[in-house]
């Protein structure tokens, strides 16, 4: 029932709703819906398992949420999200992040379990330029902003793609 879908989305996750018998009187129909709220859920920790590299504060930080807060069904996904990019920009292409919601019920609370596998960390061995010949090789350098032995980053990659192109040097 959309009543009870959109009370859990407000936290209230054992939410129930019942609907009456409908009520016609005249030109006019009366529906009672009784809700059942229940408890509001809140966030009581977010683990971490699976990280080598990088400390579980710091993939605690890349989720950017903290325990106390009203726990919603959409925090899972948005946490992935926050873990995965984070990864991702510190070179970690092909990173794996499950995020599991563990709900307790006698507390009344939510822990968001966060599972990763790392992969391996990839890093810029070297930039080489073809093709440029009538350009300066110190333009496509400053326009890219790229550095041999810094972490691979596609969403770097793709902002300098866009600033060697907005030079209006290259089609």
């Amino acid at each position: 029932m959309a009543v009870e879908a959109l009370a859990r989305s407000e936290g209230w996750l054992d939410a129930r709703a019942t609907s009456r018998e409908v009520v016609f009187e005249d030109e006019k129909a009366a529906l009672t819906i009784d809700v059942a709220e229940g408890p509001v859920f809140e966030l009581s920790r977010v683990t971490v398992d699976g990280a080598r590299s990088w400390e579980p504060e710091r993939v605690r930080a890349a989720i950017d949420v903290r325990p106390g807060i009203v726990y919603r069904p959409g925090l899972a996904d948005i946490a992935r999200a926050g873990v995965l990019t984070a990864y991702q920009r510190d070179g970690y292409t092909s990173a794996r992040v499950r995020v599991r919601p563990v709900v307790d019920r006698a507390s009344e609370s939510v822990t968001l379990a966060v599972d990763v596998d790392e992969g391996r960390r990839q890093r810029l061995h070297e930039i080489v330029v073809e093709g440029a010949v009538d350009t300066d090789s110190r333009v496509v350098d400053r326009a890219l902003q790229l550095a041999p032995g810094t972490p691979v980053d596609p969403a770097a990659w793709n902002q300098a793609r866009k600033r060697l192109y907005d030079t209006g040097v290259f089609r």
